[in-house]
């Protein structure tokens, strides 16, 4: 359980400092009057039936919501080759 709470946090920690990155970088569009698109983070699930990638995923979705990111995720299907 230490693990998964340990993951899902770095993840989170992930995709907040993507948004600070982007936001940093854009801060010159202001000016300009130009507005960046929406950034997407893409993510692979090993599985979406396994309880643990469940809560990852909705960790996730809630973190892309708050910081404005498109989160596309897709699921493995418990194949590593996907």
């Amino acid at each position: 359980m230490k693990i998964k709470l340990l993951f899902l946090i770095v993840s989170l920690l992930f995709a907040f400092n993507c948004n600070q990155s982007a936001t940093n970088s854009n801060s010159g569009n202001a000016s300009t009057g130009n507005t960046a698109a929406k950034k997407r983070i893409g993510v692979s699930l090993l599985t979406r039936e396994d309880d643990f990638y469940r809560t990852l995923e909705a960790g996730l979705q809630e973190a892309a919501r708050q910081n404005n990111f498109e989160l596309i995720v897709q699921s493995g299907d418990k194949d590593l080759s996907k």
